[in-house]
């Protein structure tokens, strides 16, 4: 959020303030404010998550905005697994708790700690023998966290043999399409490919139409998330949600080399910052109970 007030959300430098945790659970008066969102809550420990709730329950007896309600939350692998089980998802996550891995697991896989954004810990994986082997060299390098799971591979790749990655934002009401990231790589941490005109015109009508908002603010709603960003691809049509990151990186800082691609990147920074803007409850008669 920084790098955002900073450069692209610069004109939002009066209007947004940021507090850490620490200083906002501590029993004084909140300044006066329009909205609060509580973010990075997958990050959160547990007895943070009772002292967030405490604050968001002496906060909705107000006329505020209040996204990210830390009741209803989910976290990575909570969000996975529901997923799955509503039929959404076509893969789910496991705890890995004392090196026991579920019977009905489905290779390949790969680790990954949950609750950080680091990425996987592993490569793909595609038999047991080989899941035993990473954990023990997860083991060894030190301790894997936490919360460490064992996530199921779910192939997205295109008919050009390429890994696709979507990404959304949700600012309260509304969706807004920020990219497409291409790679050969299964791990799309982002674009690898030559953004050649097809793929640049393709990520363009994706920005412009936001063709999957009524979906995506489904799932945001099952996730109990009212700011974040998805992550999500497609197999045979059918949406797949990767994670929701509720402290994503808005836009980097500065222009893209390519023309066109600067264009859809100052286009995404307009639709965010209306978004910001819209949630000001002085121009709206709602907020969030």
């Amino acid at each position: 959020m920084e790098w955002f007030l900073a450069d692209w959300g610069l004109t939002l430098g009066p209007v947004i303030r940021l507090r850490h945790y620490g200083e906002f659970i501590q029993p004084r008066p909140q300044p006066l404010t329009q909205a609060y969102i509580f973010s990075d809550l997958e990050r959160v420990n547990t007895q943070g998550l009772r002292l967030l709730c405490k604050a968001w329950d002496q906060l909705r007896t107000r006329p505020l905005r209040l996204l990210n309600n830390p009741h209803y939350f989910r976290k990575r692998l909570d969000l996975l697994q529901y997923l799955y089980q509503q039929g959404i998802n076509g893969f789910t996550a496991y705890p890995l708790r004392a090196e026991m891995v579920p019977e009905q697991l489905r290779f390949p896989v790969f680790l990954r700690e949950a609750n950080d954004h680091n990425g996987p810990r592993s490569d793909l994986l595609f038999n047991r023998a080989a899941l035993d082997r990473a954990i023990g060299a997860w083991k060894a390098e030190g301790s894997p966290g936490d919360t460490p799971i064992i996530t199921e591979f779910i192939d997205t790749r295109d008919a050009q043999g390429r890994y696709q990655k979507y990404g959304a934002f949700r600012i309260g009401d509304r969706i807004v399409s920020a990219h497409i990231q291409t790679s050969e790589h299964w791990m799309v941490k982002a674009s690898s490919s030559e953004p050649t005109d097809t793929l640049i015109a393709q990520e363009w009508e994706y920005i412009q139409t936001n063709p999957h908002q009524a979906e995506l603010m489904h799932i945001f709603n099952l996730a109990g998330i009212d700011y974040g960003r998805i992550d999500y691809g497609f197999v045979d049509g059918r949406l797949q949600v990767f994670e929701i990151n509720s402290n994503p990186t808005l836009l980097k800082a500065g222009a893209p080399k390519n023309p066109q691609r600067a264009v859809r990147k100052a286009y995404v920074a307009q639709q965010l910052v209306a978004a910001f803007q819209a949630l000001d409850i002085s121009t709206s008669t709602e907020f969030a109970p």
